[in-house]
């Protein structure tokens, strides 16, 4: 049963509250895989953005602001 389990945790680490959550719970950072992503170009989560609605109907005349707002 132990082997299915797998979650997914997602921290910001500015500040000091990653820091501290860790030191309070070290199981957090125990066993576990960190994956550091930086920030991502405009542009790309822009083209997320409008490929994930392509999934959508969605009136065009609401898609520029719902993408702005995803992005």
């Amino acid at each position: 049963m132990r082997d299915n389990l797998h979650l997914c945790l997602c921290f910001s680490p500015a500040g000091d509250s990653l820091r501290t959550r860790c030191r309070n719970f070290p199981g957090l950072i125990n066993n576990t895989t960190i994956d550091w992503y930086n920030q991502w170009p405009q542009e790309a989560l822009v083209e997320v953005a409008n490929a994930k609605l392509l999934e959508y109907s969605l009136e065009e005349e609401y898609k520029p602001d719902v993408i702005k707002f995803f992005a």
